[in-house]
C-alpha cells in the first residue's frame, strides 16, 4: 500500500508579514508575446522583455492608445 500526505498552512509570523509571498501575477498587456528567457521557449532573442524590439513595440502601443 502507498500512502501520501500533504501538509499546508498559512504562515503568520513576522517574516511573512514583512515579505508576503505572491504566487502568480498577470503579465502586463505590453509584455504579452515577450519572454524573460526566450531561448528556453525556442524564441529568438528579439522576443526578450527589454530588448530594442520590445521597446519599439511598447512605443507603438503607447502611440496607438494616445490616438484613440
Amino acid at each position: 500500500m502507498k500512502v501520501s500526505w500533504q501538509v499546508t498552512s498559512l504562515r503568520n509570523d513576522p517574516y511573512m508579514k514583512a515579505h508576503p509571498f505572491v504566487v502568480e501575477q498577470d503579465k502586463p498587456a505590453s509584455d504579452i508575446g515577450y519572454y524573460v528567457s526566450p531561448e528556453l521557449y525556442g524564441q529568438p532573442p528579439e522576443k526578450r522583455i527589454g530588448s530594442p524590439e520590445h521597446a519599439a513595440a511598447l512605443r507603438k502601443l503607447k502611440e496607438s492608445s494616445t490616438k484613440q
